[in-house]
């Protein structure tokens, strides 16, 4: 779960905490994906127990997140929805609402986090004046990218993720190719998709508000514009391409590879281009014996911090330097030193150090490519609302892949 919208599901919590909207209320869930498993562990930590999750794919009911139980929205006895809350943390909340009113729910529906409005339902739900507007705005934006920085196509990059960013880079180079495309700007959302997207050689590179950003998307497809590509599986919302992720074991590369840009499941994608020699000024990596930790990431449910701490153990016990990965306000794992390198350094440092542990995140995509001792740790939950473990959607070749339930229980192997 992205930390803004994590923080924003918090917040909103402890204030219907305050102002005793759950007093005297039995609390459910609608929708069950990788947010809700959140919200699960937050509504614990206030003492507050969900009675059950409710969810409209088949596939998942019966079956328990986090110890509570998956069921069909028709089990809802609506006789006693007055006493009912119903807290809802996916994107859908329209669609939700809509049908819970329908089946005549009569108790309060609560939206704890606001997700971009731009669905194809909220778009069929405008007027055309409404719609005119965003295809004229985000029209008149584009065009002024294209003048401003001198380029004739512009590749959006529409979401603050450095994997997607990663993959959108590692194939666009074929898709260029085919359309005879030579002097593009690459929009992204964020410093750290800046770096990766220059980390293949883009120079002209704008970096975009989220808000400004979903509106050119949106504005872009709906004028079907031919100067614009959106390399992304799910937005806007209305691609269905992250729907197939999982089925017949593909992964995120293999959507972008084959759904997005076409091309044959053979085919490879290119590598970083520009990257740099991390310098080791100060000889905090021992080269070949330097274990690097990665336990942050901003879009997945962390790892508590006494099992980074058993992994730093184990390793500081064998005698290797143990680092973690910070950005910002983040903390090394007790017993390990703080380190910090820059995206197109991180290869370098990873190699120079011999190993590297972290959770699933855009870094592993990143040096995904390092010839070094990776394992990468999988929160043992679904992607998004499909009925996948993010362990399937998100497996990387060549690395030793752990499952954190795994972690926790003592059950990890060393990978070395």
């Amino acid at each position: 779960m992205d930390k803004s919208k994590y923080h924003e599901m918090t917040k909103n919590l402890d204030n219907l905490i305050e102002e005793r909207a759950f007093d005297g209320k039995q609390i459910y869930i609608f929708g069950h994906c990788e947010a809700s498993e959140c919200l699960i562990n937050e509504l614990r930590k206030r003492n507050i127990e969900p009675v059950s999750i409710f969810d409209n794919n088949k596939s998942k009911q019966g079956m328990y997140s986090h110890g509570v139980k998956i069921c069909s929205p028709d089990s809802l006895n609506m006789q006693d929805s007055d006493d009912m809350v119903m807290l809802i943390v996916a994107r859908a909340f329209d669609a939700m609402k809509d049908q819970l009113l329908n089946m005549a729910y009569r108790g309060r529906i609560i939206q704890l986090v606001r997700f971009v409005t731009y669905s194809e339902q909220t778009i069929n739900c405008m007027s055309e004046t409404e719609v005119c507007s965003i295809k004229e705005t985000g029209n008149k934006l584009i065009e002024g990218f294209l003048r401003d920085m001198s380029c004739d196509e512009v590749i959006l990059c529409p979401y603050n993720a450095l994997g997607d960013v990663y993959y959108a880079m590692s194939y666009l180079p074929y898709f260029l190719k085919r359309e005879k495309w030579e002097n593009v700007l690459i929009a992204v959302t964020s410093e750290g998709c800046r770096k990766v997207a220059a980390m293949f050689g883009h120079e002209k590179i704008m970096t975009l508000d989220q808000d400004t950003m979903d509106l050119v998307t949106v504005a872009s497809y709906l004028n079907n514009n031919d100067r614009v590509f959106t390399p992304h599986h799910d937005r806007p919302y209305f691609n269905t391409a992250w729907k197939m992720l999982g089925e017949n074991g593909s992964t995120i590369e293999d959507i972008y590879r084959s759904k997005i840009f076409g091309l044959d499941q053979a085919t490879k994608g290119y590598e970083p281009l520009v990257l740099k020699k991390y310098d080791n000024k100060d000889d905090i990596i021992v080269e070949g014996k330097t274990v690097i930790l990665a336990p942050y990431a901003k879009s997945v449910i962390l790892l508590p911090e006494e099992y980074w701490e058993s992994i730093a153990e184990k390793y500081l016990a064998k005698g290797y330097c143990v680092l973690t990965n910070v950005m910002g306000e983040e903390k090394p794992i007790k017993g390990t030193k703080a380190f910090n390198a820059l995206l197109d350094e991180m290869i370098s440092a990873v190699e120079m150090a011999g190993a590297f542990i972290g959770i699933r995140s855009g870094l592993c995509d990143v040096i995904k490519t390092a010839k070094c001792r990776k394992t990468v740790i999988f929160p043992d939950c679904y992607y998004s609302s499909t009925d996948k473990k993010i362990s399937e959607v998100f497996a990387l070749d060549g690395w030793n892949q752990v499952m954190s339930r795994d972690v926790m229980a003592g059950r990890w192997t060393d990978a070395f």
